[in-house]
């Protein structure tokens, strides 16, 4: 008898996300603005040691000037960053964490924003 009783609250559960699913999808085909009532982000962070900012960084094709710039810091703090002084802000480190998730598109953005200085 347990079985029977947990497989229909499986099932209801089951169908119960997968309505809430629908639902928010319904919201977004719409255009409809999804707020904090409706839906949870679920985007972890991780933090950076400095040979990961350093990687990420060569990763790119760009010097600490640059990537600061690309970044929207300056050279200094890459540079206490990658010699592990400073930890990047929990901001630079989600920056970080999409370069990391999609490298190609932000190599691309790099390449996009290039401009000859002579």
């Amino acid at each position: 008898m347990k079985t029977k009783i947990m497989d229909k609250t499986a099932a209801s559960f089951g169908d119960a996300m997968i309505a809430g699913l629908e639902d928010v999808l319904g919201q977004v085909r719409r255009g409809e603005k999804l707020t904090a009532d409706r839906v949870k982000l679920r985007i972890p962070r991780k933090n950076y040691a400095g040979r990961q900012v350093r990687r990420l960084r060569k990763g790119l094709g760009l010097s600490q000037p640059l990537f600061a710039r690309f970044i929207g810091t300056s050279s200094i703090t890459i540079r206490s960053w990658e010699q592990d002084v400073r930890k990047p802000s929990p901001m630079a480190c989600r920056f970080m964490d999409e370069i990391e998730r999609a490298p190609e598109h932000w190599k691309r953005r790099v390449r996009d924003s290039l401009v000859a200085t002579k």
